[in-house]
């Protein structure tokens, strides 16, 4: 389910034809409002987000196909890099911005991350005591 929904906010981000509206709200102009530069600046860095976004959730979808084939614990920490900092950055972010981000988004996936992790190792374990 992190998977899915990393991959639909990045194909969002991918593909929205200007800046988020809380990012307006934060700003305090409308995208069509700012500077050609300032729009293509924060625009491009939107389509980098959601491209991070997407790759990381069709890697936590590689790696969670090869843990539940292979037992293997060592996959378990390369899921956690490729979600946990970066959910924790966007989480921290989101929420200093202001209450009008979805923080409360990245908050949910990330516990959704962490609990699944913590599922995983706990199902390995014992999968390997047996």
């Amino acid at each position: 389910m992190v998977s899915v929904l990393s991959c639909a906010m990045g194909i969002i981000y991918l593909f929205t034809p200007g800046i988020m509206p809380y990012h307006e709200t934060f700003i305090g102009k409308r995208h069509d409002d700012l500077e050609p530069n300032t729009g293509y600046l924060l625009l491009a860095l939107l389509r980098m987000v959601g491209t991070c976004m997407l790759c990381n959730g069709l890697a936590i979808i590689f790696f969670s196909r090869s843990l539940f084939k292979h037992h293997e614990q060592k996959l378990l920490l390369g899921i956690f890099l490729v979600m946990v900092p970066p959910l924790s950055v966007t989480f921290y972010f989101s929420l200093n911005i202001g209450l009008h981000t979805p923080w409360w988004f990245a908050l949910l996936i990330l516990l959704m991350q962490l609990a699944a992790l913590a599922i995983s190792y706990s199902h390995i374990r014992r999968e390997r005591n047996h």
